[in-house]
């Protein structure tokens, strides 16, 4: 009960005790503190703990929150007390907060904790010996001692098995390998055996052209002779018996001296191709340009008849044999002129960048009668001729001849051309011929398309 002057009056068995507030002491006793209830919710349902006569609690691994509640026990001024509280194993510091709060914590991995809570009266003085509560959050089955070496013998017999199947499939893979193995090596030796065939068969060639090469040189040597014997003869009877003779005679005769003029020139060249095949090669330093200006003076009345425009670009000096560098030059600008129906012939001469950097790469170009994509791969063939001896003079041996020349420099030769469209002849010679005399070995005859 309360006095007129502040007093408090508190009734017991004995009578009353009369408090005169005017005159109160500082409260210097901390307030008791104890744990009070404890909630924890799992997926199934939330349990509730009394633990205020209980120091330690079980908290199964399905628990999702627990929530911890406190109180102090003080009646000077309770809405004054401070409270201040740690889960050890859990939190790094104490939490400190001005009212009585719940802790609440969730998803705790398994093992122990201490959960500790300490109190202040209204001035702040602490409990610090405060209440304390055990907690053990046992383990799921997962990661139970049993489950672990479950999991261990489980892994181990996967390890087993994945490293059988792997050395299963390896010695799978091994006799595969051996049998593919087998096979090849049976290949080989077939190849091998193919190979010594191809081998044989190449020399056998290479003797048989050579020979058929010396036969074109003296069978065509030695039919000169009789050859210009014939035309003599042919020339004589036409002086001694010119008037016997009548007009038809004469015509024949015209025939037969054409035939063996061409005949002759067909000879000579067929000549000239043995020799390039044969002749032991002598390659030193030869200016381009000097070899292709004295080849358009022999052509030099065939130009003027067809007021041809000859464009020479650049062309450097490399190392060659010079005569059949001539004879190259000489045959292509030929062609370029003889096949050109334009009424103003152009023919350009000229080196361009080389699409490999051991060759010097060469075109001669015109804007003539072209020629048709069927037959680009046969010109190079020897006596093959795409017209009329009538319409173009010629024996077929040119360009077979060109061939043969670029082949022997380490090259190779090919055309670009559309009908009424003009011609384009490009060709390679090595960079890495040397002075010394030699005799280059045939290359392959395919066609090399352009870069």
């Amino acid at each position: 009960v309360s006095g007129k002057n502040g007093d408090l009056y508190f009734g017991h068995f004995k009578g009353f005790t009369k408090v005169n507030t005017t005159t109160h002491k500082t409260n210097t006793s901390p307030p008791i503190v104890s744990v009070t209830e404890t909630s924890i919710l799992s997926k199934d349902q939330k349990k509730q703990i009394n633990v205020i006569h209980n120091n330690h609690i079980e908290v199964q691994p399905d628990h999702y929150t627990i929530e911890i509640n406190f109180a102090a026990l003080d009646y000077t001024r309770p809405e004054k007390l401070s409270f201040a509280y740690m889960l050890e194993g859990f939190d790094l510091d104490w939490k400190y907060i001005d009212k009585n709060e719940s802790a609440i914590y969730t998803n705790l991995d398994h093992g122990k904790y201490t959960f500790k809570v300490k109190a202040a009266n209204e001035v702040g003085i602490w409990n610090e010996e405060g209440a304390s509560l055990d907690i053990t959050v046992k383990p799921g089955f997962l990661e139970t001692t049993l489950a672990k070496f479950l999991m261990l013998l489980l892994l181990s017999l996967f390890i087993y098995l994945a490293i059988k199947l792997y050395t299963n499939r390896i010695q799978e893979r091994n006799k595969a390998l051996k049998k593919y193995n087998d096979s090849l090596n049976k290949e080989i030796e077939e190849r091998n055996k193919i190979e010594k065939t191809l081998q044989t068969t190449n020399e056998e060639l290479k003797r048989s052209n050579s020979e058929l090469e010396q036969f074109a040189y003296i069978a065509s040597h030695d039919l000169q002779e009789p050859l210009r014997i014939t035309g003599s003869f042919i020339d004589l009877l036409e002086k001694r018996y010119t008037d016997v003779l009548d007009d038809n005679a004469f015509k024949y005769i015209d025939f037969a001296k054409g035939g063996i003029g061409r005949m002759g020139l067909l000879i000579k060249n067929l000549l000239t191709f043995s020799k390039v095949g044969g002749t032991v090669l002598d390659f030193s330093e030869a200016s381009l340009k000097h070899i292709v200006e004295e080849k358009l003076l022999d052509l030099a009345r065939l130009i003027k008849n067809k007021n041809v425009t000859i464009d020479i670009g650049t062309l450097p000096t490399i190392v060659c044999e010079k005569n059949q560098m001539a004879m190259l030059f000489y045959n292509l600008i030929n062609n370029a002129i003889k096949f050109n129906e334009n009424p103003k012939p152009v023919v350009n001469i000229s080196a361009q960048n080389s699409f490999d950097k051991d060759f010097y790469s060469f075109y001669v170009s015109d804007n003539g009668i072209g020629i048709d994509e069927q037959h680009q791969e046969k010109i190079f063939e020897i006596f093959k001729r795409l017209h009329d001896k009538d319409a173009y003079e010629g024996t077929g041996i040119g360009l077979a001849l060109c061939k043969k020349i670029v082949t022997r420099h380490g090259g190779k030769i090919w055309v670009e051309s559309k009908p009424d469209k003009g011609t384009t002849f490009y060709f390679t010679i090595s960079k890495n011929l040397s002075n010394l005399n030699q005799v280059l070995p045939e290359l392959p005859t395919k066609q090399l398309l352009k870069a």
